[in-house]
């Protein structure tokens, strides 16, 4: 299950992940992501990861972020904040989406991951 995060108007597209997310879903994040970098260009993506750290194994994580890899190409930046106890698990995750800067940021730290997503590269 996941929720879109309103953002400003631009490349920011933020997106909160709370359960697994279902086939129906993934392939509508696919085609809103598709349709977002055709208005605005390449896209900066946030992802808010509050699915239980307890519930998902790093298959599941891997799998609820298919949607990721499969848009690649439209991505210059993804930014996740979630689970301190993940970081180790984001950072080894960021490897398989080649081409994207990615960084984690821990919870408190929401207004950072939005200004590193905006600094230009």
């Amino acid at each position: 299950m996941y929720q879109r995060i309103p953002m400003p108007e631009g490349p920011l597209f933020g997106v909160r992940i709370r359960q697994e997310i279902t086939e129906r879903e993934h392939r509508e994040l696919v085609g809103l992501i598709q349709a977002h970098s055709r208005q605005y260009g390449p896209v900066r993506l946030l992802v808010v990861y509050e699915a239980d750290s307890g519930f998902m194994g790093a298959e599941s994580l891997y799998e609820n972020l298919r949607f990721v890899k499969e848009t690649s190409e439209k991505l210059v930046r993804m930014a996740v904040i979630g689970d301190h106890a993940w970081a180790n698990t984001w950072v080894a995750l960021f490897g398989l989406f080649g081409g994207i800067r990615a960084n984690y940021f821990d919870r408190p730290q929401a207004e950072e991951a939005l200004s590193w997503l905006q600094e230009q590269a």
